[in-house]
């Protein structure tokens, strides 16, 4: 699913560019009254491809010993799981 929703491999040089095209950047609220509002990821573009990615990056999170340890650091350094899980994603995107 990701490799059919991204562009040509050419088009999208560094991994970062590939996670941001597939909205998984995060979103900050830099000015104004929600300056105090958590980062969230952007959900920019392609709610399908995200969707995949979170069900994916569930089952990796469970059985794959890399992203298993990744996960289990972010929550012990005081993450949300939910965004522990959105990073996880990133990292599953910059892989492929």
């Amino acid at each position: 699913m990701i490799l059919a929703e991204q562009p040509a491999v050419g088009r999208l040089p560094p991994a970062e560019s590939a996670a941001a095209y597939c909205g998984l950047s995060s979103r900050e609220f830099p000015s104004g009254t929600s300056v105090t509002k958590r980062p969230r990821l952007s959900k920019a573009r392609h709610p399908r491809l995200r969707q995949s990615l979170f069900l994916s990056t569930q089952t990796a999170v469970r059985f794959d010993p890399l992203l298993r340890g990744f996960f289990e650091r972010l929550v012990k350094a005081g993450k949300l799981k939910m965004a522990a899980i959105g990073a996880c994603m990133r990292m599953l995107v910059m892989i492929a």
